[in-house]
């Protein structure tokens, strides 16, 4: 449709706007973070989840990274107001509602939970060896990254 691949598509509409510098579709020789996917990739053995394009787009990036696409999600510089509101809604929701009594459900791309000041967004992923969640509080700016 744009004609761009999907890696320049990332490279220039997310990892560029958001400045993230170690984020790349392929582990990198030198990141220790991603040395055992690194490794598979490169003795032709990969491993299920750590081909590019694998879970979650294939996507490698550390913290901080993270940290910056949330902040820049929210202050607006990826999408406009209404669709980050359309795209952090709940869309799909978790039945029957939990002993708490507090929504949960999906949004697109994005886990949603509680309502008002209280809603809170992420995502949480891993592979063999990777682990990475991010809660996002929109009301208050408040951005969880582990």
């Amino acid at each position: 449709i744009t004609g761009q691949t999907y890696r320049d598509r990332l490279s220039e509409h997310v990892f560029a706007p958001c400045e993230m510098r170690s984020a790349s579709l392929h582990p990198r020789a030198d990141d220790a973070l991603a040395e055992p996917a690194y490794e598979a990739l490169r003795s032709g053995r990969p491993s299920v989840g750590t081909l590019p394009g694998g879970p979650a787009g294939g996507a490698f990036m550390n913290a901080g990274d993270m940290a910056r696409f949330a902040k820049t999600l929210l202050s607006g510089g990826l999408v406009s107001d209404a669709t980050l509101d359309v795209i952090t809604s709940i869309q799909a929701e978790r039945q029957p509602l939990a002993a708490d009594g507090i929504r949960r459900g999906w949004g697109f791309g994005f886990g949603v939970r509680g309502e008002g000041t209280e809603r809170s967004i992420g995502h949480t992923g891993g592979l063999p060896g990777f682990s990475a969640a991010c809660r996002i509080q929109p009301s208050l700016g408040r951005i969880v990254v582990a």
